[in-house]
């Protein structure tokens, strides 16, 4: 009888421990399945060494309007090379400053031959990963300027309202009797020298025509014609 007991207590030792081994073996598959859906839900967020910009033409202030978002831990390398000292875009005190003429080196957007670019800042906006450029892209005469970035940095709270308030200075130039333009030539190799697999997207709007141009380490470079879309902005904000 003994020895039909202590069978029966060992089975049932076994037949725990087999129940502890599958629930253990559950816990980690859940685990496993949590740490990937976490992996694929931030890779979602934040595709892999990428960034956009958005360009918009206003035709009062007769320059480019710009809203450029890059990834803050690849900005920070990046100028961090270039200054050759930690750069850190949120304790920097010149943080505008170095921004700004790291775009100046790195972005320019022109729509006439022989043209180049003159970036006005109008400010930046700070997000969890990313931040937010904004400013305007002037094109004019090669002979008349080089290709600066002017103006204090700030913290943004509206686009349009800092965009409005930019413009409502500005005179028209002469390129305001041009007219519509059906190209623009666009440079943009921020952040390629330390991620040689980034690639910058911008999509330019110039009334009902748009374009967009995939920039990389390779390309840097591209002039983009503009086409007509066939939908207004009104129909867009009925839409969204």
């Amino acid at each position: 009888m003994t020895g039909f007991a202590d069978v029966h207590i060992c089975w049932r030792c076994i037949t725990q421990l087999i129940g502890n081994v599958m629930f253990l073996k559950g816990l980690f598959t859940s685990l496993l399945l949590g740490i990937a859906f976490a992996s694929a839900a931030n890779a979602a967020v934040h595709p892999s060494h990428s960034s956009m910009t958005e360009v918009e033409w206003n035709g009062k202030s007769n320059r480019f309007e710009v809203a450029m978002r890059l990834y803050i831990a690849d900005l920070e390398d990046a100028i961090s090379v270039r200054l050759n000292r930690r750069f850190h875009l949120e304790t920097d005190k010149d943080a505008a400053k170095q921004v700004q003429q790291y775009l100046a080196e790195k972005f320019s957007l022109t729509s006439g031959i022989n043209h180049n670019c003159r970036l006005h800042w109008v400010g930046m906006e700070l997000e969890l990963h990313d931040a937010w450029f904004y400013f305007e892209a002037e094109s004019v005469p090669a002979k008349a300027i080089s290709s600066d970035l002017v103006g204090d940095g700030k913290t943004v709270d509206s686009w349009d309202e800092l965009l409005n308030e930019n413009a409502a200075g500005s005179q028209p130039s002469q390129q305001a009797t041009s007219g519509p333009f059906d190209a623009v030539h666009i440079k943009h190799s921020a952040l390629t020298e330390v991620q040689p697999e980034q690639t910058n997207v911008v999509s330019v709007t110039v009334g009902r025509r748009t374009s967009s141009a995939i920039l990389t380490a390779s390309n840097p470079e591209n002039s983009v014609s503009l086409r007509q879309t066939g939908i207004s902005k009104a129909a867009v904000k009925r839409i969204e």
